[in-house]
């Protein structure tokens, strides 16, 4: 008696195959899907830092500016950059003059300030952690 030769895969192999070509395809989506994820939130955390160092440069200015009245103890703000929102809180800390000198007749006026800022965040996608810092101006 002859067995009958084989001349294709059978119904049980081909659909082994299939879960197995299935299940890696699965799993390089989920790969794309996750590195794509990371791939934004990079893009968008740089983003928010580029910006944050325009928004301090700004705000430092602002200080400057206003640092001559001398009766402001605290000044707010607000701005926008590239999409990002930056609302920020500046109060003065110290407030002092130059050292006296031999010649001065009279104590120097008061004219170095140091601010304490503290700046919240708002970008499109989340609102961001706050953070501060201090700034010199005379």
């Amino acid at each position: 008696m002859k067995l009958k030769q084989s001349n294709g895969f059978t119904l049980i192999e081909v659909l082994i195959a299939s879960v197995i070509l299935f299940t890696a395809l699965a799993l390089t989506a989920e790969l794309y899907n996750s590195s794509s994820l990371s791939a934004n939130k990079i893009t968008e955390n740089a983003r928010v830092s580029q910006a944050s160092i325009v928004a301090v440069q700004a705000i430092k200015s602002d200080l400057r500016k206003l640092a001559e009245n001398r009766k402001l103890s605290e000044h707010v703000g607000e701005l926008t950059i590239n999409g990002i929102y930056f609302q920020w809180q500046a109060t003065r800390e110290k407030f002092n003059s130059r050292a006296m000198e031999l010649s001065d007749a009279e104590p120097p006026r008061n004219q170095f300030s140091l601010f304490n800022v503290s700046v919240n965040v708002q970008s499109k996608q989340s609102p961001r952690q706050p953070f501060s810092f201090k700034v010199v101006t005379w």
